[in-house]
């Protein structure tokens, strides 16, 4: 349900982001019309923004009263935060941007049949840049009938199977573009940044130390300390680390390296149903986007 922001909209449509809607609204065709800024995601949905929903009410066409929403991605009010997640903003406002559409055109330009192409994304209003910081403003799949999984309940195989066809046409397209277009995806690739697994990402890997650290005080109040699950745990953890930052080197991966999602969960996938029967689906949240070995794909199956 959603929950209203208390502040006026100046407040969160800082930037140029309030002259980006009211220019959608324009383009929309709609005359002496309001904004309306609402949380668009329950508490817990969201762990590195927030997610508005910025309703645009008034006459369209100069006659009868309408409405039409937009999401707004952005970062938390927080300076300190702010620095550390705008290498995520970026790499979805590349991906939406940059990566989508070039992918959209591949399919089309060679005939790729509507049934079998990748088509699962919300349409990509704009991006602001200004700042210092990337916001995002995207279509409101809600008004299409899209809504989240239960990410405490996860995914039946239905929807894991629609998910990884998916998932299959999108990464197929990576390998397809390195046969037919190599330059392209060279560009592409390279505007793409791993966000977590680098050397420099000290914040994520001081936060997966501490993790392991925190597992490691537990595991002894449950097992013995020489159990196999304990050494297994010391054997996983001594350089788990060092060895993710290899595994998401995708140049390493080559020639079997593609674009993906990243981050592909319950909670950043939305389905659409006709009454209780699933019919369509769509990843979301694209932050986490990388150039990498296909087969990482295979962490985040075991959580959704």
């Amino acid at each position: 349900m959603e929950t209203p922001v208390q502040e006026d909209c100046d407040r969160y449509l800082g930037g140029n982001l309030r002259a980006i809607v009211e220019g959608i609204a324009r383009s929309e065709r709609f005359s002496d019309f309001s904004l309306e800024v609402t949380q668009a995601s329950a508490k817990g949905d969201n762990y590195l923004g927030l997610i508005l929903r910025v309703r645009i009410s008034g006459r369209r066409d100069g006659k009868d009263l309408d409405s039409m929403s937009v999401i707004v991605k952005r970062e938390q009010e927080n300076e300190e935060q702010r620095a550390v997640v705008m290498v995520f903003f970026s790499n979805e406002a590349f991906m939406y941007g940059e990566v989508l559409p070039a992918f959209q055109k591949l399919q089309k330009e060679v005939g790729v049949l509507e049934d079998e192409a990748f088509s699962g994304t919300a349409r990509w209003f704009a991006s602001d840049e200004s700042d210092s910081t990337v916001r995002l403003v995207l279509e409101d799949m809600s008004a299409r009938g899209y809504r989240l999984g239960d990410r405490l309940e996860g995914l039946d195989p239905a929807h894991c199977r629609l998910v990884l066809r998916q998932l299959g046409r999108f990464h197929a397209l990576s390998f397809a573009m390195s046969d037919q277009r190599p330059l392209e995806l060279q560009r592409l690739r390279s505007g793409i940044k791993e966000t977590i697994f680098c050397i420099d990402s000290e914040g994520a890997i001081a936060h997966f130390h501490k993790m392991i650290n925190n597992v490691s005080s537990i595991l002894p109040n449950k097992f013995a300390a020489e159990s196999k699950y304990v050494k297994r745990f010391q054997e996983f953890s001594a350089n788990y680390v060092e060895r993710m930052i290899d595994l998401v080197n995708g140049e390493a991966a080559e020639p079997y390296a593609v674009i993906c999602h990243g981050d592909c969960w319950t909670n950043n996938y939305l389905f659409k149903y006709s009454e209780v029967r699933l019919i369509h689906g769509l990843p979301y949240d694209l932050q986490r986007s990388q150039f990498v070995a296909k087969q990482l794909l295979c962490n985040n199956i075991v959580i959704i």
